[in-house]
């Protein structure tokens, strides 16, 4: 439930955190980013955390229960509900209480609940990079992403309609630029024509050749769009161009698509029921 608390949530694996308020972090402030965490000394998870893990274990040994202990030792920025902070932290720690709720882990319940209803029948955790858990550790192809966006549909079933009028609702949430607001992505209201919703990833990192896991030097970037009048779209690039370079492809791929006038109506890829 969206009241429930991290302190209930998190279970005995992990123990106490140090700061007390995060033990009263509800669902619904982590699904908004409003949990109290800051990046005053770099993203809770990616920063010295994961490079603390990777240190003693390898990348493709790791899980995103290592990544845990470290959170818990962070100091709250902001008290739990007053702030907009995007953090990595936020759906870390979701992952983990999903596994507390359902007993199952994150990854199977995930895929049995949310990606196979939508078609997605095979969906894993990323061989090399499935330390990066439920906030970034999915593999998928591009057609496996735009059968996922329909999750977000108007007649989409997967959200019941409580938790389809709490997502669309500004109440109580916040971003960085209005009109838009985080509720379990972006969400921009179109004029009273619906909703687009969207979101983006980046992921830099480098290691050593030392290091455990051997030399690491990825560079990657996506961007998912599901427009108000059903129209999606998926970007990848490698590696990831500057935030100028991608404001521009955000604008030019959503030319493109109102600039198509019929679209086919025979499915792209038949497994997935996805149409162009």
């Amino acid at each position: 439930m969206p009241e429930d608390v991290l302190g209930v949530l998190l279970g005995p694996r992990h123990g106490a955190p140090r700061d007390a308020r995060l033990r009263t972090v509800t669902v619904e402030q982590l699904l908004t980013h409003r949990a109290g965490f800051g990046r005053s000394h770099g993203d809770p998870v990616t920063g010295a955390t994961l490079g603390e893990v990777l240190g003693r274990r390898a990348v493709s040994q790791a899980t995103m229960h290592d990544l845990v202990p470290g959170v818990l030792r962070t100091t709250l920025e902001h008290d739990p509900g007053t702030t907009f902070v995007y953090t990595n932290a936020a759906h870390l720690l979701l992952g983990v209480g999903i596994e507390t709720v359902t007993g199952r882990r994150y990854e199977d319940y995930c895929a049995a609940a949310v990606l196979r209803p939508q078609g997605v029948r095979d969906a894993t955790l990323d061989a090399r990079w499935g330390v990066l858990g439920s906030f970034g550790g999915w593999s998928l192809t591009g057609a496996e992403y735009l059968a996922f966006l329909r999750t977000f549909a108007p007649t989409a079933s997967l959200l019941n309609a409580d938790t389809r009028a709490w997502m669309l609702s500004r109440d109580g949430k916040e971003a960085a630029t209005a009109p838009q607001f985080y509720s379990l992505l972006f969400v921009l209201p179109d004029g009273g024509q619906g909703h687009h919703f969207f979101h983006s990833g980046s992921w830099g990192y480098r290691l050593s050749a030392t290091s455990r896991s051997g030399a690491i030097n990825d560079s990657i970037g996506t961007r998912a769009m599901r427009t108000a009048s059903g129209i999606s779209w998926y970007v990848v690039y490698e590696p990831r161009p500057d935030v100028a370079a991608r404001n521009v492809l955000d604008r030019e791929v959503a030319r493109a698509a109102a600039a198509v006038k019929t679209w086919p109506d025979t499915d792209l890829f038949p497994a997935l029921g996805v149409r162009p």
